[in-house]
C-alpha cells in the first residue's frame, strides 16, 4: 500500500465454492471492523476467472480469505488518484411503517427523500458499491422495495430467491 503498487492474490470469497480466484487490485487501506475481521480496501482491476464483481469497484477483501502465500506486489504503479468506481443512481421505496415519522436515516451520498401522503417515502442517492448497498437496505426487511439500479434489483431478487428456498413453505430445519 505504501509503495502504491498493484497487488495480486488468490481469494476465496463467501460465494466461491472451493476454488479461489485470482484478483488484481489497487490496494488503498487495511482496516478492522468491530466484529473483529480485518479488511483490505481495494479497487478491483481484474478477477480470473471473472465473477459477479464489477471492474473498478471498491471491494473490502477479508484478509483471512486471501490465500496464504499467494499475495504478490506487481510492478505497476497506482495512479495519483484512486480510480473512480462506477456510480449508480439508487432509488428505493420505504413503507409507512418505516417512513411515517419522517426521520429516515441518510445512509448514502446525495440522498434525497420524498415523503408521500400515505406515510411512505421514496429515497434516491448515489452509490458505488452494490453489495454494500444491499447489506444496508436489507436491514429494512420487507419494508423496503428497491426500484433501481437494475443491477441492485437483480441482487435483491437473487437474495429473495435464496431466502425463499431456505424459509419458504415446506422448508426443513
Amino acid at each position: 500500500i505504501a509503495r502504491r503498487q498493484e497487488l495480486q492474490f488468490d481469494y476465496l470469497s463467501t460465494f466461491d465454492a472451493e476454488t479461489p480466484r485470482r484478483h488484481r487490485v489497487a490496494p488503498y487501506l487495511v482496516f478492522f471492523r468491530p466484529e473483529g475481521h480485518g479488511y483490505l480496501d481495494a479497487t478491483l482491476l481484474e478477477a480470473t476467472p471473472a465473477g459477479s464483481e464489477t471492474p473498478r469497484s471498491a471491494i473490502h477483501y477479508r484478509l483471512d480469505r486471501i490465500v496464504p502465500g499467494s499475495a504478490r506486489v506487481l510492478p505497476t504503479m497506482l495512479p495519483p488518484q484512486r480510480v473512480a468506481a462506477p456510480s449508480y443512481t439508487l432509488r428505493y421505496r420505504l413503507l409507512p411503517v418505516v417512513a411515517r415519522r419522517r426521520d429516515v436515516a441518510v445512509c448514502f451520498p446525495n440522498t434525497q427523500i420524498d415523503y408521500h401522503d400515505d406515510g411512505s417515502a421514496t429515497v434516491s442517492a448515489t452509490i458505488t458499491n452494490l453489495w454494500q448497498t444491499r447489506q444496508v437496505l436489507l436491514r429494512y426487511g420487507t419494508a423496503c422495495e428497491v426500484l433501481g439500479p437494475p443491477e441492485l434489483v437483480e441482487l435483491f431478487r437473487a437474495t429473495a430467491a435464496g431466502l425463499g428456498k431456505m424459509y419458504g413453505a415446506g422448508a426443513q430445519e
